[in-house]
């Protein structure tokens, strides 16, 4: 069940086994979540398969 902490416009939400979905009006920042579907921006900690998409990242991309 994911958590959600809401300050003012600006929301912090978990995502799957390690994600986090920090969100402020339309811009939405995904930090190790697996499916980014409608994220504005996706950064991710290391290469881990709970920790990235399932196609996995672009090449080059670390």
């Amino acid at each position: 069940m994911p958590r959600r902490l809401r300050e003012g416009r600006v929301s912090i939400e978990s995502s799957g086994f390690a994600g986090v979905v920090l969100s402020s009006g339309c811009c939405t920042v995904c930090i190790d979540v697996v499916e980014p579907r409608a994220c504005s921006f996706s950064f991710y900690t290391h290469r881990h398969p709970r920790h990235v998409p399932r196609e996995g990242l672009p090449e080059g991309a670390y």
